[in-house]
């Protein structure tokens, strides 16, 4: 019998209003937000990265935000064991863990952890596969993907060439595909996926990125150099 615990996870796309819902959400239930996005990680990347401000946060702890510099690798994996600990160290304190962001990778990686194998990276192979990209072209990468793990490569689109060389990889180091790997859930998700219609998503995606060149995006971004 799985008794494995619920887990909030609030999602949806860039603009949607997901951080907004989940802190009105937390402050309901008594819940701490783990942030699931992969760019949010960064320190130094506030405005560009729509990272909640202090105001917006309601005095609601946020959890895996501003975790390492943008020169750093972190791998989904890596991302993945932080949010277990920091949800059971939420519930272990009587409080509600809620999971918000729109970084699907990161959410497949803990919902499903069998699916994202905590391969180390092999910088020699990933540099080889990337020549192969280069010569090749991503049909053919994305194809040698579906021969290695049939799985993973109905799952990702051939454009999406950074997690197609990723999966490869993982598929080309580890033994077992996405479809022999079979394990029981460690959370019952219970997901929110905040949906808008085209035209009013986009309008709210070009209010966004107005109020970042406002809030002075441009110069973050040269800050960074």
């Amino acid at each position: 019998m799985n008794l494995a615990p619920e887990l909030l996870v609030i999602t949806g796309p860039t603009a949607s209003g997901k951080s907004a819902l989940a802190v009105r959400l937390c402050e309901k239930l008594g819940g701490e937000i783990i942030s699931c996005d992969s760019m949010q990680i960064y320190r130094g990347c506030d405005i560009v990265t729509a990272k909640p401000t202090l105001e917006e946060r309601g005095g609601i702890p946020h959890h895996l935000l501003d975790i390492c510099d943008p020169n750093e690798r972190f791998s989904a994996a890596q991302w993945a064991a932080q949010a277990r600990d920091w949800i059971s160290d939420i519930e272990a304190r009587g409080k509600v863990p809620v999971v918000c962001g729109g970084t699907g990778f990161y959410l497949r990686a803990l919902l499903q952890p069998q699916v994202l194998s905590e391969v180390e990276p092999d910088e020699e192979l990933r540099e080889r596969l990337s020549q192969e990209l280069v010569t090749e072209g991503a049909a053919h990468m994305h194809q040698k993907l579906s021969e290695l793990d049939p799985a993973a490569g109905a799952r990702l689109h051939l454009n999406d060439t950074f997690r197609v060389l990723r999966a490869i990889e993982v598929a080309m180091l580890r033994p077992n595909s996405e479809t022999e790997i079979i394990t029981e859930a460690q959370y019952i998700p219970r997901i929110y996926a905040i949906e808008w219609p085209r035209e009013v998503l986009y309008q709210r995606i070009e209010q966004r990125v107005d109020a970042m060149l406002a809030e002075g995006a441009l110069e973050e971004l040269r800050g960074l150099r």
